[in-house]
């Protein structure tokens, strides 16, 4: 099973992933991150073995990075849209597609996703500024057809 989406031997990489932003058409992120956690107690019993757990809520989030042109028209998009400032520019949803040629293609889905922080960066050695943008996922992702 470990090697059934295996083609010749290659794995998914950079290369394989499509990332789809409705009305953000021409933005090309240099990396995508996004995961998911739940809240999770161990209960104790007697003898201060666990003897069951409880759960709590669930907390998304994802993060975006870009070359600072991409950027530029993030914020051309919000501005069109009639937002003044990019905090309250809310992406409905985020498609991620991975697949390798002769395989299946596996689709991730982020919807709502809502911006909490940005921040620009450049060193010594780069060939432009980069831009990460961190977001919370308020409606779920979906890891192709199961809830994560």
């Amino acid at each position: 099973m470990g090697n059934a989406q295996l083609i010749n031997g290659k794995c998914y990489d950079w290369s394989s992933v499509t990332i789809n932003m409705p009305g953000l058409d021409y933005l090309e992120p240099t990396k995508i991150e996004y995961d998911g956690e739940r809240e999770t107690e161990v209960r104790y019993g007697k003898g201060g073995k666990e003897r069951g757990f409880g759960t709590g809520n669930l907390k998304h989030s994802a993060k975006l990075e870009m070359a600072e042109e991409d950027f530029d028209e993030y914020c051309r998009v919000a501005r069109a849209k009639g937002y003044t400032n990019i905090f309250n520019f809310i992406l409905d949803k985020v498609t991620v597609t991975y697949a390798d040629e002769g395989a299946p293609i596996q689709i991730d889905v982020i919807n709502k996703l809502v911006l909490n922080k940005w921040g620009k960066s450049d060193s010594q050695g780069d060939k432009g500024f980069n831009i990460s943008l961190e977001f919370s996922v308020i409606g779920g992702i979906k890891l192709g057809d199961i809830d994560a």
